[in-house]
């Protein structure tokens, strides 16, 4: 025994010496129950090759030393795991903060089909306690792809829309501040009510071309492009048109990301509008979805995001008006509905705060 080490610093090394061997021990299992995987480099190569393509972060990189990291690591082992480990650095290379690698197992969870996985279908809005008698819709993120539960989700958005609109005529405070990201359609979709049609966002790729994501009849397109797939109108009745000029009090703040971002944006230069909270995470690139052939997915930000004016954004998205402090969210609600209030002239009720 060392002789200045007392006995709690020799049980604490000691204790940081069993960790450690369990660690290496949990790798080594982990390691060795992975399957083998053929030609894993190829793989890296077409992972490159896809990254090169459409990632807008990727020019500028000096990717062959890179690539050769990624190679070796991959072909150390020859295992999934060693595979995994390599394409997570090498999408990680990119710095944009939004693209990212989905293993097999997770690419298997995320493409589930209902029935097959616990993927939400209808978490993605609830209506919250009103404040000062306003209607407050939260808009968490949603992760499925699956057209049935991205329908379910935009229906019972849709749902949760009107009765807040039916129960807060004087305006609406639609809260994204835990809307992490996620499928943006089915978010857009069970909003559509609200937004005006035509353009209601933009995206521009690494060569500057643009297309218009369109709100037309009512429903979301690309050009002729119905993302949801087709049907997925009929679960969506015809909106007032007087619902697109609702006074909407939209809340974001450092956990409003990715598609999240995409629904704010949404809302920007739409008449009687007004944004309070903190600035957005700042993640608003579009990602686009590449499969590889072992299974795993890599999710490529690959466009920009504009407004229906053009506007370009990038980085965090201030509000119109920040609020702050131990009283965030109260003081997030109160300065909402104070603006909701004034929009039709009306007063708030007396006595009545914006709760916690």
């Amino acid at each position: 025994m060392v002789a200045w080490l007392r006995w709690p610093e020799v049980r604490g090394l000691i204790l940081v010496m069993v960790l450690a061997a369990l660690g290496a021990a949990a790798w080594a299992i982990r390691h060795y129950s992975s399957p083998v995987i053929e030609q894993p480099g190829q793989i890296v190569d077409e992972a490159l090759a896809l990254i090169q393509a459409h990632a807008l972060a990727a020019e500028g990189k000096d990717w062959p030393p890179l690539q050769a990291a990624a190679r070796a690591r991959a072909e150390l082992g020859g295992r999934e795991v060693d595979l995994d480990i390599a394409l997570s650095q090498l999408v990680g290379a990119l710095g944009d903060g939004h693209s990212f690698y989905m293993s097999r197992s997770q690419a298997q969870v995320f493409q589930a089909a209902p029935g097959q996985a616990q993927a939400p279908s209808t978490a993605l809005g609830e209506l919250q306690a009103p404040v000062q008698g306003l209607a407050v819709l939260k808009l968490d993120g949603f992760p499925s792809i699956q057209p049935e539960q991205m329908r379910l989700a935009a229906s019972h958005l849709r749902d949760q829309l009107l009765l807040a609109l039916a129960q807060s005529p004087c305006g609406l405070v639609l809260d994204l501040r835990a809307n992490t990201g996620g499928n943006m359609y089915p978010m857009l979709a069970g909003l559509a009510a609200l937004l005006p049609e035509g353009p209601v966002l933009s995206f521009e790729d690494a060569r500057g071309r643009r297309e218009p994501l369109l709100l037309q009849n009512g429903q979301l397109r690309y050009a002729q492009t119905n993302p949801m797939g087709e049907g997925a109108e009929a679960a969506l009745p015809s909106a007032d048109p007087a619902w697109r000029s609702h006074a909407v009090a939209v809340l974001g703040g450092p956990f409003t990301g990715s598609s999240g971002e995409m629904v704010l944006i949404a809302f920007k230069a739409r008449a009687n509008t007004r944004f309070f909270g903190q600035p957005s995470a700042g993640v608003n690139t579009g990602n686009s979805v590449h499969a590889l052939r072992h299974g795993g997915l890599l999710a490529l930000a690959g466009v920009r995001t504009l407004d229906r004016q053009g506007r370009l954004y990038s980085g965090p998205i201030a509000p119109d008006e920040i609020s702050g402090g131990a009283q965030a969210d109260a003081d997030t609600l109160a300065r909402a509905a104070r603006w909701l209030h004034s929009t039709c002239g009306a007063a708030p009720p007396a006595g009545r705060a914006a709760p916690l």
